[in-house]
């Protein structure tokens, strides 16, 4: 009995019920953190979830599973988000064209990242000017 309760995928409790072992949890903050470090060093490539996984040693599948136990992170929202954020940051410290801040954020087109700033913030992006200025530095709501 000994043998089954260690090795098996479900407990036998004295009454002979079987349990199901809890869930594990999702990735852990070093995890998550080699995850996001590598997405930023490569926001101009294709990034896959086998690649993502491989980073830290996963298949895709069981990266996919743990990813979305993971407070705050889904696997089709995460690349995009460091995308998103770098944009954010691109746009508060340079006065780089939107296409251009776009392309070096990883986006194809600057279609995506000025619907996602305007439904965000209201108005479109566009460099620091004086009415630009007087609506505030409201965060986006996505990162």
């Amino acid at each position: 009995m000994h043998l089954v309760r260690q090795y098996t995928s479900t407990t036998v409790g004295r009454s002979g019920a079987r349990a199901a072992c809890p869930a594990p949890p999702g990735l852990s903050e070093r995890q998550i953190q080699q995850v996001l470090a590598f997405i930023r060093t490569q926001l101009g490539e294709q990034l896959s979830l086998a690649v993502l996984a491989q980073q830290i040693g996963y298949s895709s599948y069981h990266f996919a599973r743990l990813l979305r136990r993971t407070p705050g992170a889904s696997p089709h929202q995460v690349v995009p988000r460091q995308r998103l954020a770098r944009a954010q940051r691109l746009l508060e410290a340079t006065d780089l064209p939107l296409a251009r801040m776009a392309g070096e954020s990883g986006f194809a087109t600057q279609r995506y990242p000025t619907r996602v700033v305007t439904r965000a913030l209201g108005v479109p992006p566009c460099p620091p000017c004086p009415p630009c200025l007087s609506v505030g530095t409201r965060q986006l709501s996505m990162m």
